[in-house]
């Protein structure tokens, strides 16, 4: 008796090992999340695979083989362009691209915004920046993407309305509905590991019109996403994707949660290259930079993290703008990714930062302009004196000690400018300090020589 009641214990456990599971709000995107997924072509044993429907069913994907990878990352909403439109503890946006269309009609910092509740997950509204301004845009009838618990045999409908007003442009409105049918559970195998997983069919059928000027039309739309859907994840466990035309299912898209992984880049992968405006910055300064990576993803670190955002720009933008809180070196990081592949990028010592000197009085306005900067050996000097004045122009290292005199003489009212070679001061490579000095106070330049 004894034996036989092990023997139910362990067949009990088993059982529920493999029981079916419940998918709540927990398991969707967190506030802050950066979620990691690879894209794979749809091949006949994906196709095979997908379809299999019911209960307790072992779909095997292990076979997948990453083409790309891309990354969903989910910013607090006061992180993102549109914080004072879309705000509140549970909602966040999710940048969708840097910017779309074509021509006049560019939209920039596309983001659309997520509220996550206990009983759904719904989509209600988008911001777009148009030729620098924002526009908020919110759903009449909010996307509900999922309605929670979600279990097997589970089935809702929920119906979708959204217009975008593109000022003096025009509209553009889709309105439809989202249907969600779990019709499998079971074991699931990726190269990113088992799970125990929801199936759940999506079917996405709108009316997609367009108002501009006198154009108007409207097409209608009809999507299915096919996913797996695990505890904790975030994101599907796989995911497939395509257009339904005439009733037919065609999956033209596979893509499958997934850790960093490096492989040829797709030709259509962005490449975290950047530059910035100012190398050697004071902490006045706001210094712009740019990424080289169009259509994709941005995520931007500062070590030591002490900058402030400013301009309306953050970490996810393609342009941030940043002033510089401290003195000292940044090393500078920057993430790109889509849908094709990511890349990850970090410069050491990057950005140079100096306290504000005190230029109170001083006879030199407009600035001291020195560049080009970083130079090789020419080095350009313009500024503007308010009044005849003896003006010394020197060359100093950081540690604070004269290296050469570039001009020492009287000069009269207006604009001036010299060009010096540094080569003829047999100044090595590295970073240096202009001071430019009249009898009433001093300004100073930082520059790099290479």
């Amino acid at each position: 008796m004894k034996k036989l009641s092990t023997i139910l214990i362990v067949c009990l456990l088993a059982i529920a090992a493999k029981a079916q599971i419940t998918i709540t709000s927990n398991d969707m995107p967190g506030m802050s999340d950066t979620l990691r997924f690879s894209t794979a072509n749809v091949d006949a044993v994906t196709d095979s695979t997908y379809q299999i429907t019911g209960a307790n069913v072992t779909w095997d994907f292990s076979h997948l083989v990453a083409n790309s990878q891309g990354l969903e990352s989910y910013l607090p909403s006061l992180q993102t362009p549109y914080a004072g439109f879309f705000f509140g503890f549970n909602r966040y946006g999710k940048l969708e691209a840097d910017s779309i269309g074509f021509g006049q009609f560019v939209f920039r910092d596309v983001y659309r915004f997520y509220k996550n509740t206990n009983t759904q997950f719904e989509i209600e509204g988008v911001g777009l920046k148009y030729s620098g301004f924002p526009i908020p845009s919110y759903y009449d009838d909010n996307d509900e993407v999922y309605q929670f618990p979600l279990e097997y045999n589970d089935f809702d409908s929920s119906t979708f309305d959204y217009t975008l007003s593109l000022l003096t442009l025009g509209s553009l409105n889709t309105k439809g509905y989202r249907t969600n049918s779990v019709d499998g559970w079971g074991q699931i195998t990726t190269p990113y590991g088992t799970f125990m997983a929801l199936r759940v069919t999506t079917d996405i059928v709108s009316t997609d019109s367009v108002a501009l000027g006198f154009l108007n039309f409207a097409f209608p739309n009809h999507q299915r996403e096919v996913k797996w859907l695990a505890n904790g994840e975030g994101y599907p466990i796989v995911q497939v994707s395509g257009a339904v035309l005439a009733g037919n299912f065609t999956p033209t898209t596979v893509e499958y949660r997934d850790t960093f992984k490096t492989f040829p880049p797709s030709p259509f992968a962005p490449t975290a290259a950047f530059e910035a405006d100012n190398l050697t910055p004071f902490t006045n300064d706001t210094v712009t930079f740019t990424s080289n990576a169009f259509l994709a993803t941005h995520a931007w670190t500062f070590t030591p993290n002490t900058v402030t955002y400013v301009n309306g720009t953050n970490s996810a933008s393609r342009t941030p703008e940043v002033l510089f809180d401290v003195s000292g070196l940044y090393d500078v990081s920057l993430n790109v990714s889509n849908v094709f592949g990511s890349d990850d990028t970090t410069i050491v010592e990057y950005i140079d930062v100096s306290f504000v000197s005190n230029t109170t009085n001083l006879a030199l306005t407009n600035g001291l302009k020195v560049f080009p900067n970083p130079t090789s050996n020419l080095i350009n000097l313009a500024y503007h004196l308010t009044q005849n004045e003896k003006v010394m122009i020197s060359v100093f290292d950081l540690q604070g000690r004269e290296l050469a005199i570039l001009l020492n003489q009287k000069q009269t009212v207006g604009e001036q400018n010299a060009t010096f070679n540094l080569a003829d001061y047999n100044l090595s490579n590295g970073v240096y300090l202009i001071k430019a000095r009249t009898d009433k106070g001093i300004m100073i330049r930082k520059f790099v020589k290479n």
